[in-house]
């Protein structure tokens, strides 16, 4: 990936007060015509965000919090996108390949997701380099959380071994609103045969279609199941989580655990990259403003109620977190 500018972190997480005021300074400096920067970057009007995920996951979530005071932080109109199935990945890069000068555009990204993405073309095209080395990280969004299995309460899977055997001689459906995940190919693998997405693309049809018996199961992020069951008790059991380790709000196994298996365990997270050539003083400025748009009373009470592991990142956490979930799709060998 290459460099852009960052914040320096230390082990103390800053005052909502400290982080508005450094924000303040940051952007005073750089936006502001009598700056002291002679280099001052000028944002267009426009920041767009390209989510190649599902409006149910924790990277849609994320943005969509993250949105309406990261555009007062920066005074600019800020806009998410969705590309459409099946090549929504492949679209949102070369949105953020193709110039235009009025927008800034921003791909958020599941890393351990794209570490995959990158693995499976580098398999059809060797010469081509992993597409995350060409883009420069921003920030990261969320610290890292899993996913979890989940079934209808009234299913007769109350565990994984009674899943499993519910699974032998047919093929099962997963609800999601990421088609041929990470998890799906991890439960695959301990299920010993395949699984038929179903799609799903919010994390509210996700539930809906597991409760109505469209499908024998779902795949959701756990902060969003999580928060579903507190409101809704007696709709959903959970199964597992993916994470290394017992998530202590669903108190159930990990499939690490379940199967022996220390490879299968995925802890993701939500990072943020700009195109090629967007200069440090850029990557400082957004990081800033994402730091004081987390503090916002408006997005803390949000992220309080939905439990989101929202926690802003800078660059240098961001290239450490891809490199940590490069080595898992390598170990894994997915």
């Amino acid at each position: 990936m290459r460099a852009g500018g960052t914040m320096p972190g230390n082990g103390a997480r800053p005052s909502r007060r400290a982080v508005l005021a450094a924000a303040g300074a940051t952007a005073a400096m750089l936006l502001s015509p009598s700056g002291t920067s002679a280099a001052a970057p000028k944002l267009p009007s426009t920041i767009r965000i390209y989510v190649p995920f599902g409006r149910g996951s924790v990277v849609a979530v994320a943005c969509d919090v993250l949105r309406v005071a990261l555009s007062a932080e920066l005074s600019r109109r800020v806009e998410i996108e969705f590309p459409p199935l099946p090549d929504r990945m492949a679209t949102s890069l070369k949105s953020l390949a193709a110039s235009n000068p009025g927008e800034l555009r921003l791909l958020a990204t599941d890393t351990l997701v794209h570490a995959l993405y990158d693995s499976t073309e580098a398999a059809r095209s060797p010469k081509a380099p992993p597409s995350l080395d060409a883009l420069v990280p921003v920030a990261t969004l969320t610290i890292g959380y899993s996913t979890a299995l989940f079934v209808a309460a009234d299913s007769p899977a109350h565990d994984f071994e009674a899943f499993s055997q519910m699974a032998r001689g047919r093929e099962l459906t997963i609800a999601s609103s990421n088609p041929g995940s990470v998890h799906k190919r991890f439960l695959e693998r301990a299920l010993d045969q395949g699984l038929r997405d179903v799609l799903a693309p919010t994390r509210e049809r996700v539930f809906q279609v597991v409760i109505e018996g469209g499908a024998a199961g779902g795949l959701i992020n756990t902060p969003s199941l999580v928060a579903f069951i507190r409101a809704n008790p007696g709709k959903l059991r959970p199964i597992l989580t993916f994470g290394g380790e017992r998530n202590a709000d669903l108190a159930v196994p990990t499939l690490r655990e379940l199967t022996g298996n220390r490879s299968i365990a995925t802890t993701n997270s939500v990072g943020l990259f700009a195109p090629a050539g967007t200069s440090p003083e850029v990557v400082e400025l957004l990081h800033a403003a994402l730091s004081a748009a987390a503090a916002h009373k408006e997005v803390v009470t949000v992220v309080s109620a939905m439990g989101l592991p929202l926690q802003i990142s800078n660059a240098a956490d961001l290239t450490a977190t891809v490199e940590r979930d490069r080595g898992v799709v390598q170990e894994s060998g997915l």
